[in-house]
């Protein structure tokens, strides 16, 4: 133990260097220096003595002391945990010494870049390729350093090539680690060449016992799978079949005859689609399969765009994801001296055996399993229809598959597979796919989608994959090069083999790319739903299946699809094919990159460069609806307008926004000559005084002298605007989907006939209004239309606005309707009589809430609930139609009413006192009157009746009570409570009702959150957004009574995924739990559960990192910021932005805002997160100035660029509680970092404001020094310059 001692006082105080040189001198009696140095690189705790004196007496082992290290060691950690690594070093020992050694996560994912050293692997492929460790070791190093952040599906340059640690194990043909590995996650990014090789060599036998982790690796690397599919069903031993990508493969005798022979069906049917299919998707389908293995794949005949297929797949693999569509690959097949067959062999996903065609399940009435949709997989599906505009896609081309252990009976999730989607990219008017009729198309687009467009770089993704057009046309064509195939002739029959997208079909997809990701991105008040998302990325396709719903929804499904097809006439867009005719794939990309300086270029020169038509013509839609929304069409003159416009419209003919602005010479012939009418969703037409109407075609009777006009139908307008047109006459338009509609400052427009039945605001200055077809309208603005005589209100229920003002003509307003929701009437300088109240109060026919005590409007109202609730309440619409009026009940009482009164009580007084004055107010009401009350007070609330002279009346219902016990859908409650007591008869059943709607909404949600937790390991941002909302001691209570039922299987493997996620549920309640909360009832029995995890590091997903809940921190925010786990920090600051000013009370402050999670995110060097902050304006000045102190004190060089580059303010000068002066010059000083006080010095110095002028409250100038000699000498040296300029 002495040797030890001696050897702890000199790693204290040595160099890691000299040690290094002197440790064979150090200790004389151990034999190898290597043990030493391997001794010396450990923290010695009770594992490291048992492996560094393993030959030594073990009772020395319980004295060995903890060592501490010179300061030298801790910048060799990474080189020294290498080196560990590389030794059968126990896993918790790298844990523990990545700890010790501060070991940051970067570090841990660093990899080998090409053409560097040896010595930069990553640690994880060390450990795998070592081979001084046995594979059990090695499953124990990797596990734990996973487990603390490490990257299981990082990537590695080998020469050239990329490659991951599941690559190494294949490679080395390690089943036992190969195994363990895909257990832990692996296989993501794994590369296809080692895992084939490696599993072709494999035994038959042996690939049956690896089936259950190949049923892993399928989930999470499709392209893995295809390959290994091939490999075991198509072998390259004979030939047979040749493919694309693939080479020569060959099939068993058995496989042919069942390829071929008309007697052996494809188990899903002989064919996919039934008789209404398009006729691009009635190809028959086969399957070939070795079922004892888990391997299938599906083959279809005569395929007719194998090019486009494969692309369609490789467009959305790289956007949404691999599971997606079917991965494809072109093949031909020889059966016979002369006959060459083509084929298109694609993957199959999931258990043939659970796999069901959907237009037979539907027929089987099996509804459970269409109910039970995976969302996520049903979203990705829907956006990427949209994408590619499919023009094939029906109920009989989708498989309905199983997702996750079939073994598994509790709420079960599928997904739908298309197996023939037909032909992509159509025409918007020729798009088919069942997809849309689906209730799906109501839900809000998954976040799982919305992530994965939010990391989407539009630009760089299309560069590659159009760049990879010309080897896919390559690899088709030397194919089918020079042989004869069956039935088969290039461009005859509707077949293709190459594929080709010309300049403007590049510029439409880019501009539907970047829409869609601007469109996900939005921040709007509503999340966008599939309908919202189609309708903007292809209003002429959702105009098309918006009407087919409308007209058929009381058609079953089967029924709707048929009907649209017959009637659609759906069929896929020839695309031709001329290998001679070679498009730059990449210089078209370049050109659209670089619109934004083209648009520069034309805003800056017009109107001289409109002769250059070029320029217009390379621009994408979306940049030209920018351009003509800025240009300043005045400075045209009456010779230069023709050309020019003409210029303009040409070839633009997928714009959706159209506006023009200050045209003297704009015309409506000049509209109806553009190409984009038919895609138009919003057209604004301002001050443009020529312009006299618009309408269809004129017909004439003499000349130019016009008769009638036809109707112009604009299918997918929304909104039109024509303002300010002096001479704008005629407006006759049919528009299925106009929404709003204003025709301001257009005096002299007589001719008005619009139909537009979806029509919800009117802003409107002509001589004749009709309100008869317009049942949505909501607002109708018609000011200072001298020839409105009468209005009459009729099937217009929605209205909620009507102003008339200045109407100067207007005489009476009629209602055949109650206009229940009608707020805001304005008749100002008009000749109607009535009184704008009674008036307003003929037309809703509302009842009036009398209000007594403080709460006297509405906001008031709001501002009760809300404290009763603590929660905010946005009042249900139908209680809004009530009329609010304060009266004064001094001496008075309330008039007699045949409608019932409701009265907000102060919430002061006590019920028995509220109930006697509420009856002296009301006793010259008629006796059979009932007086109703929705009383607050007294921290309860009530409804309740008074029906006679005596207080009699009792609570109808306690509503704190009856709402309370509802949890997350306590404000829903307490609305419908409120509704149904002002509208409804037989209240007492309608709460019954409502109790058993909400009783039985909130037990479904209860299990499917506890079936989720059974099905999937969920992400902890997963299981967060499934806990939104809900009370969690009110979860536990429900998850408690399932655990309970479940103890004896507690360890058992198909417990394995609702084990984790109870675990992350467990540290989700400790970080939650403090004092507005009691969570100690879910401790308490998640300690009894999970003793053994009280102190662990929680993972929280491959991806993103750890969760680590071990911190002194009592604020959430601060601790997901800590864990590195990005996904989680998104989800919390959208929801809530308030978080990001929320300061840990649990850290020693230099400052006054210190412990703010913006401080948190300097010290952990969150610079992504820093970047996205400011980008979604969550980044204010306060913020700014916290985190420049913060990163000055550590010194931390990288942040503080980045804070300056994003406006931080560094001359800014405050004073403690103890009057010391602070500012980011003082702390970059302290923390005696050079570089970082020259970076802020020369800062100053550019910008004209020298930091050597602060001064302190007192106004006088504050010194600049440090306790680095270097640094004070360059202050000094600065100091001087400045103040000789000054005097210069």
């Amino acid at each position: 133990m002495e040797k030890v001692k001696i050897l702890k006082e000199y790693l204290e105080n040595n160099n890691y260097t000299i040690i290094k040189e002197q440790v064979g001198q150090l200790v004389k009696d151990v034999h190898e220096v290597g043990r030493i140095l391997y001794y010396l690189e450990l923290d010695t705790i009770l594992i490291e003595g048992d492996n560094i004196l393993k030959n030594n007496d073990d009772s020395l082992i319980q004295e060995i002391p903890r060592l501490t290290y010179h300061s030298s060691w801790f910048p060799n950690g990474k080189l020294i945990l290498n080196k560990l690594a590389n030794l059968p070093t126990p896993g918790i020992v790298l844990s523990q010494f990545c700890n010790i050694f501060k070991i940051t996560l970067r570090e841990l994912n660093s990899v080998k870049e090409k053409d560097e050293e040896s010595n930069t692997e990553s640690v994880l492929h060390l450990i795998v390729n070592s081979n001084n460790t046995k594979t059990d070791m090695k499953i124990d190093q990797i596990r734990e350093l996973v487990m603390i952040g490490t990257n299981i599906n990082i990537m590695e340059y080998n020469g050239i090539e990329q490659y991951t640690i599941l690559d190494c194990a294949a490679s080395k043909k390690n089943i036992e680690l190969f195994k363990a590995l895909i257990d832990m996650g692996a296989g993501e990014n794994a590369a296809r060449s080692n895992n084939f090789q490696f599993y072709k060599e494999l035994s038959y036998e042996t690939k049956i016992h690896i089936k259950p982790y190949m049923k892993k690796l399928l989930q999470r690397n499709l392209m893995v799978y295809n390959k290994l599919c091939f490999e075991q069903l198509f072998p390259n031993i004979n030939y047979k079949i040749k493919t694309a990508s693939y080479g020569i493969r060959s099939i068993t005798h058995n496989q042919f005859k069942l390829l071929f022979s008309d007697n052996n069906n494809f188990p899903f049917g002989s064919t996919t689609t039934t008789t209404t299919t398009s006729t691009n998707t009635n190809n028959k389908l086969k399957l070939i399969e070795d079922e004892k293995l888990g391997l299938a794949m599906i083959v279809e005949f005569e395929p007719k765009f194998p090019t486009i297929d494969k692309l369609k797949n490789r467009l959305i693999q790289g956007i949404l994801g691999l599971d997606i569509f079917l991965e494809s690959e072109f093949s031909l097949i020889k059966f016979n001296k002369t006959t060459i067959y083509p084929i298109l062999i694609k993957e199959h996903q999931g258990s043939t055996k659970n796999n069901l065609i959907l237009h037979d399940l539907i027929l089987s009435n099996d509804t459970d399993k269409l109910n039970n949709l995976d969302s996520s997989s049903i979203s990705k599906l829907i956006v990427s229809s949209i994408v590619v505009n499919p023009s094939g896609g029906t109920l009989s081309d989708f498989i309905v598959s199983l997702i996750g252990d079939e073994n598994n009976k509790h709420a079960q999730k599928y997904k739908l597979i298309p197996i023939n989607t037909g032909s992509a990219f159509s025409a918007a008017d020729k798009v088919g796919t069942f997809l849309y009729f689906l209730k799906e198309m109501n839900d809000t687009v998954h976040s799982d989608v919305i992530d994965k467009i939010e990391k989407l770089d539009v630009h760089e993704f299309l560069s590659k994959w159009f760049g990879a057009i010309p080897t896919y046309n390559l690899l088709s064509q030397n194919l089918v090069s020079n042989k004869k195939i069956y039935n088969i002739e290039q461009g005859q029959n509707e077949y293709y083999v190459g594929a080709q997208f010309q300049p403007d079909e590049i510029r439409s997809l880019y501009s539907k790319l970047f829409k869609l990701k601007s469109s996900l991105l939005k921040k709007r008040k509503k999340p966008i739903t599939h309908w919202k998302l189609l309708e903007i990325l292809e209003p002429i396709t959702y105009y098309i299946y918006k009407k087919h719903i409308e007209k058929t929804s009381n058609q079953s499904l089967i029924k709707r699809c048929e009907e649209f097809y017959q009637k659609q006439n759906v069929l896929p867009q020839l695309r031709n094919y001329n290998p001679n005719l070679q498009v730059d794939y990449q210089m078209e990309i370049d050109k659209i990159k670089n619109e934004e300086n083209l648009i520069k270029n034309l805003k800056s020169k017009f109107p001289q460069n409109l002769e250059n038509k070029f320029l217009f013509n390379q621009l994408t839609y979306i940049n030209a609806e920018k351009l003509f929304k800025s240009l300043d069409f005045s400075k045209l003159s009456k010779d230069q307008f023709p050309n020019y416009i003409k210029n303009l419209f040409e070839n633009q003919d997928e714009i959706r926004k159209f506006q023009i602005l200050n045209c003297k010479f704009f015309t409506t012939d000049n509209l109806l000559n553009s190409k984009f009418l038919n895609s138009i969703t919003k057209l604004s037409i301002v001050n443009c005084s020529s312009f006299k109407g618009l309408h269809g075609k004129s017909t004439y009777l003499f000349a130019k002298l016009s008769t009638s006009s036809e109707f112009l139908k604009l299918k997918s307008l929304v909104e039109l605007k024509i303002i300010g047109c002096k001479e704008f006459i005629t407006l006759k338009i049919d528009t299925p989907n106009l929404k709003y509609l204003s025709t301001r400052n257009c005096p002299n427009l007589s001719d008005f006939d619009v139909k537009s039945p979806k029509l919800k605001k009117l802003e409107i200055q002509g001589n004749m209004v009709d309100l008869r077809n317009w049942e949505f309208l909501e607002i109708l603005i018609a000011n200072n239309v001298t020839a409105i005589e009468k209005i009459k209100i009729s099937n217009n229920k929605k209205l909620k606005v009507l102003d008339l003002d200045g109407c100067s003509s207007l005489s009476k307003i009629s209602s055949d309707c109650c206009c229940n929701v009608l707020e805001t009437l304005k008749t100002n300088n008009t000749i109607i009589k009535n009184d704008n109240t009674q008036l307003l109060t003929e037309l809703n026919n509302s009842k009036t809430i009398f209000i007594y005590g403080d709460c006297n409007t509405k906001n008031q109202l709001k501002s009760i609930i809300i404290k009763k609730t603590q929660q905010y309440l946005i009042i249900n619409e139908k209680l809004y139609k009530l009329k609010f009026e304060c009266e004064n009940y001094d001496n008075q009482t309330i008039p007699k009413s045949n409608d019932s009164i409701l009265f907000l009580i102060d919430e002061s007084i006590p019920i028995i006192d509220a109930k006697n004055q509420i009856f002296k107010l009301t006793k010259e009401i008629n006796q059979s009157s009932i007086v109703n009350v929705i009383y607050f007070g007294n921290d309860q609330s009530y409804i309740m009746v008074l029906d006679s002279e005596e207080v009699k009346g009792e609570p109808k219902i306690n509503i704190t009570k009856f709402s309370e016990k509802y949890g997350k859908y306590k404000i829903q409650c307490l609305k419908e409570i409120i509704e149904c007591f002002l509208n409804k008869k037989q209240f007492q059943q309608q709460c019954i009702n409502i109790e058993q709607t909400l009783t039985g909404k909130i037990d479904k949600e209860l299990n499917e959150i506890y079936s989720s937790f059974e099905l999937n390991e969920l992400k902890v941002v997963e299981i967060l957004n499934k806990l939104e909302g809900w009370d969690y001691n009110e979860l536990f209570k429900f998850l408690n009574i399932k655990i309970n039922n479940i103890n004896i299987k507690i360890n058992s493997n198909n417990n394995n995924n609702l084990i984790i996620n109870l675990k992350k549920f467990y540290f989700i309640c400790k970080i939650q739990d403090g004092d507005k909360v009691d969570f100690s009832k879910i401790l308490k029995e998640l300690d009894r559960q999970f003793p053994q995890i009280n102190n662990e590091v929680l993972k929280c997903s491959e991806n993103e990192g750890l969760i680590n809940f071990q911190f002194t921190s009592t604020i959430l925010l601060t601790r997901i910021i800590e864990s590195g786990c990005l996904s989680s920090f998104y989800w919390f600051v959208k929801r809530n932005p308030l978080l990001l000013d929320d300061i840990s009370l649990d850290v020693d402050k230099e400052f006054q805002r210190d412990g703010s999670p913006i401080c948190f995110l300097v010290r952990y060097n969150c610079m992504e997160i820093i970047r996205w902050l400011k980008r979604n304006g969550y980044l204010n000045e306060l913020m700014l100035k916290a985190a420049i102190l913060k990163s000055c004190s550590l010194g931390k060089m990288k942040i503080t660029q980045l804070l300056l580059d994003l406006g931080a303010d560094y001359t800014f000068i405050y004073s403690d509680e103890d009057n010391l002066p602070l500012s980011p010059i003082f702390f970059a000083l302290n923390s005696n970092n050079k570089a970082l006080v020259i970076l802020l010095v020369e800062k100053s110095k550019e910008n004209g404001d020298p930091l050597f002028k602060l001064k302190n409250s007192r106004g006088e100038l504050i010194t600049l020094t440090s306790k680095n000699p270097e640094i004070n000498q360059y202050i000094s040296l600065q100091q001087n310059n400045f103040n000789r300029n000054k005097n210069i």
